[in-house]
């Protein structure tokens, strides 16, 4: 067996400084359930949304003080007090579970636990068992004390007689000797037997001052490590594995058992450590103290090795057995190196970087460290402040400086170097003189890489050298790590870019799983590139193209300032500590989320599904339980409502609130999220009730007795509507009845002009001719002028009678033709058109000499009757200067008539149908008539059906 010293502290952080900064934690318990429960002098405490909380007290109890926290194997939980009053934890409140009779408690010591039928065991004045309602006693000691049980296994309780150093078991409600000789004589002489512990077949004891005594095949005993007096030990054990010793002053000693046995060494000296829960070997492991909380280990193989200084700044691995650090130069820090057992050298106050077989400066231990100094004479002084170097093969090496870029060797021939004076194997980069921090070789291709302030650099197998650029910009390059062909950069704006071929081809970003683009270092470890950037280091497995997390959960807390790989172990720097991981250490999920009581408008809901409220309970409020607590600080809750995007809770978070919800169905989704790794999602559905005047009935009643006033309103308008345009079109009929009676004189009065001039010629023929068709024209126009249509063809035929009278005045010199392409059913306003051929007889041919003309076309154009008028007489404009002279100002009735009747033909039929354009006609540029088109509406058999 060997026992390990001078170990440091695992990794670890604090809880409950504040709540207990002046009470003392005796017992703590990791219920499975997830909570964390503290039995203290003041009370029981559960952790519960990042603090300690009272739990409540529903019984008559003796004194606050509280210890010994058991569970039975149904996982309910226990505690007792001094006094014999053993407590159960009953939801969130203690209650009175059993009362010691007086006669079994001892002053001094009172401890209690469960055997294998969840039988109370009680250690105080003796061993004593409470059984199918009775107490019996199993063991008094005749003369001292005991000490401690071992309640590890229910079957076999493990008691320290210490009348005479015997070993005695609990099994099946009876207690025997389970080692029938004494002890040692040696261990009896440094102490008192305190503890027994078994493992697999071997039974170990534990005295005071630390003796072990293994029973088995051999019997060996052996002295827990100190370095000064810590006082008597205490012994707890966790697991089958792991058993604590305690010291009665500060610290503790981690003692486990595998093959052998082995101790972690004397850890925690800066604190009193009062009592120890772990449940499983390397599982999270948690230290109760008197006035500084509780002490959170999340992985015992995490280790900090702790500087004096503020900051520690490089780490560098020397001769594969030591991993050194560097921190500031300040006056009284040196530079430690740390083994793999734990143990500190002094290694050198400078820059350090190891390559087997090469020496770059003087270190009397370490002569194969880079290296730079004041103190220092040796030349490598004249290259400034070294930042990084690389190997180009076994004789020559290549270096970054804040003078630019050396070499050491005859290596890289085919790029211009220029010798430094007075030495034989050293050489700059020819005409290179920028401060440069990282530099990378390609043996593939032969390229060298390096970076300057503001510019990354290759210079190709040929000497060629080229800045390499971004999205058309320098690349701004903190660290390059080569990884097969590929290089990979680091920069502060993009990532990580990939280089191949002397040009980006790719990138790791926030979009590729990155999670801070302002990446400071990059280490290349077999196949897993390590990132460390300012929200802590994530790996990227270069094969599987997968992600890993180093966060909180192995005791990083602030910024990583260098790390490297080292054997099965990563090693960073964060702040003043070395952090110690191994390379294989996995974050489980091991926590849990639990949704708590529901309340819909301040009303409990029974379950988390399917509830249907009133629309005055419109506020959501939900419990939240997270229980993890190594994982508070490095996961959130995320909830989303009906779909929309996730929206974050810090696990710490007591509730989820939604206020004044409207009526409908919900689905509120939530699950955890640890890095982008997400829990399954917990679901809650339920439905808030419209208000009855928002339900659908009451929709449609509203909409039915909207729509009879509609209705009802609708048929009153309509009556006054029909009312009103019969008034109007009685209005119209009689307007147009006026107008038409108004044109019948008024012809009439112009026929007779007519027979007067034939008669004071004295052409009797003709007057009688005249006098017929004037009849039968004033019988026509007396029959049609009531009507507001008449047929196509009488149209034409009261036309034809019109024209011919005016033939007959005219005599020979005039002559007309009427064209209709209009069917027999079409109709048209009645004696609307003879006012134009009267106006171009009149004022168009009256006037002219010779040959007069007028043609009347009648067709059908967009469902309607358009009929033109032209004329070949003397035109607008000579008529207009004649009808001046004649009359002065004047405008003719029939004009007047003409525009009137249309627009009460319009306003009849409510359209803009009825109207007429005049166009002047010219030949070789004199007038040679003038073209009228009407447009008139049409009406049809069909429409006097409808």
């Amino acid at each position: 067996m060997w026992l390990q010293a001078h170990a440091q502290n695992p990794a670890h952080f604090f809880i409950g400084q504040e709540e207990f900064a002046n009470t003392h934690v005796y017992s703590i318990e990791h219920h499975p359930n997830g909570l964390l429960y503290a039995a203290t002098n003041y009370g029981l405490y559960v952790y519960r949304h990042g603090k300690f909380n009272t739990v409540p007290w529903n019984c008559e109890h003796k004194g606050s003080s509280l210890f010994s926290l058991r569970r039975d194997s149904k996982d309910n939980l226990y505690c007792a007090n001094l006094s014999g009053q053993i407590f159960k934890i009953v939801g969130d409140s203690i209650e009175l579970f059993l009362e010691t009779p007086k006669q079994y408690i001892a002053n001094t010591y009172f401890s209690f636990g469960f055997d294998d039928k969840d039988s109370p065991i009680v250690v105080s004045k003796g061993v004593t068992i409470y059984r199918n309602g009775n107490w019996k006693s199993l063991f008094i000691p005749k003369k001292k004390t005991l000490y401690s049980v071992n309640y590890l296994k229910r079957d076999s309780i493990l008691i320290p007689n210490p009348d005479n150093s015997q070993m005695l078991v609990i099994t099946n409600g009876k207690i025997d000797v389970l080692a029938d000789e004494p002890l040692m004589q040696e261990v009896l002489n440094q102490g008192s037997f305190r503890f027994g512990f078994r493992s697999d077949n071997c039974l170990y004891s534990f005295g005071d001052e630390g003796y072990t005594y293994q029973y088995g095949a051999s019997r060996e005993q052996y002295l827990l490590p100190r370095e000064k007096y810590i006082g008597p030990w205490r012994y707890i054990a966790t697991n089958s594995q792991n058993l604590f010793a305690l010291s009665v002053t500060r610290g503790i000693c981690p003692i486990q058992f595998n093959d052998s046995v082995s101790t972690a060494g004397y850890q925690f000296s800066d604190f009193f450590i009062s009592c120890i829960d772990q449940k499983e070997f390397n599982s999270p492991l948690f230290l109760g103290t008197f006035g500084n909380g509780i002490i959170v280990v999340p992985n015992t193989d995490i280790l900090e090795y702790a500087h004096d200084a503020n900051q520690v700044e490089k780490l560098t691995l020397i001769k594969e057995e030591y991993v050194g650090s560097l921190v500031p130069d300040i006056p009284g820090f040196e530079r430690h190196v740390f083994t793999d057992n734990g143990e500190a050298l002094f290694a050198s106050k400078n820059y350090m970087e190891y390559f087997d077989g090469m020496e770059f400066g003087v270190l009397p231990d370490f002569s194969s460290i880079i290296c730079n100094s004041h103190v220092l004479t040796n030349p490598v002084q004249r290259f400034g402040t070294i930042k990084g170097a690389v190997r180009i093969n076994q004789k020559t090496f290549a270096f970054a400086s804040s003078d630019g870029i050396f070499k050491l060797g005859e290596g890289l021939p085919y790029i211009n170097w220029t010798s430094l004076e007075g030495e034989k194997n050293y050489f700059k980069l020819e005409g290179y003189d920028k401060r440069c921090h990282s530099i990378a070789y390609l043996p593939e291709t032969q390229e060298l890489f390096f970076s300057a302030l503001d510019e990354l650099v290759c210079i190709d197998g040929k000497g060629k050298r080229k800045t390499i650029e971004f999205n058309g910009k320098p690349i701004v390059c903190l660290n390059i790590e080569i990884c097969g062909s590929k290089v990979y950069c680091a920069t502060h704006e993009h990532g990580v870019l990939i280089i191949e071929g002397g040009k980006v081809f790719g990138q790791l970003s926030l979009e590729e799983g990155l999670q801070d683009m302002y990446v400071r270092k990059l280490y290349v470890h077999k196949d897993n590139l390590y990132i460390s950037h300012r929200s802590g280091v994530q790996i990227f497995n270069i094969k599987t193209n997968r992600w890993k997390v180093i966060d909180e959960l192995f005791a990083l807390r602030s910024s990583v300032s260098d790390f490297l790989a080292w054997e099965d172990r990563l090693w960073m720097t964060s702040g003043s500590k070395i952090i110690s991981i191994p390379l294989d250490a996995q974050s489980s999920k091991d926590y849990k989320l639990h949704l708590g009581e529901l309340y819909l408008g301040g009303k409990l809901q029974h379950g988390l599904n399917g509830a249907s409220v009133s629309h005055d309970s419109d506020k959501f409020r939900l419990s939240l339980d997270f229980r993890g607590i190594i994982y508070e600080r490095v996961v959130n809750i995320e909830y989303r409502m009906n779909g929309t995007d996730w929206k974050q809770l810090p696990a710490t978070a007591s509730e989820l609130i939604f206020e004044a919800l409207s009526p409908g169905d919900y689905q509120v989704d939530i699950r955890v999220n640890h890095h982008d790794q997400f829990s399954d999602e917990h679901t809650i559905t339920f439905t808030i009730r419209p208000p009855f005047w928002q339900t659908w009935w009451f929709y449609i009643l509203i909409a039915i007795v909207v729509s009879m006033v509609v209705l009802s309103v609708y048929r009153r308008q309509l009556r006054k509507n029909r009312l009103e345009q019969k008034l109007v079109t009685d209005r119209l009929e009689s307007e147009l009845k006026a107008l038409r009676s108004q044109m019948n004189p008024h012809f009439i009065f112009n026929s007779l002009n007519s027979i007067q001039d034939l008669v004071m010629q004295q052409d009797t023929k003709n007057t009688y001719d005249y006098i017929v068709l004037f009849s039968q024209l004033v019988r026509n126009t007396l029959n049609y002028s009531s009507l507001d249509f008449i047929p196509i063809e009488k149209e034409i035929a009261f036309l034809e009678v019109y024209l011919s009278l005016e033939k007959l005045r005219f005599k020979e010199d005039f002559d007309y033709s009427i064209h209709c392409d209009l069917p027999e059913d079409y109709e048209v306003p009645s004696l609307l058109i003879q006012p134009f051929l009267e106006n171009a007889l009149v004022h168009g041919l009256m006037h002219k000499h010779g040959a007069k003309r007028l043609d009347v076309e009648f067709k059908v154009k967009d469902e309607c009757v358009e009929c033109r008028i032209m004329d070949n007489g003397i035109g607008r404009k000579r008529a207009k200067e004649i009808l001046d002279r004649q009359r002065g100002e004047h405008k003719s009735f029939a004009t007047e008539a003409i525009e009137q009747r249309l627009n009460l033909i319009n306003e009849q039929s409510d359209s803009k149908i009825a109207s007429y354009k005049i166009k002047d006609l010219y030949k070789q540029g004199e007038p040679s008539g003038t073209l009228v088109i009407v447009t008139l509406p049409i009406r049809t058999d069909d429409d006097l059906g409808n």
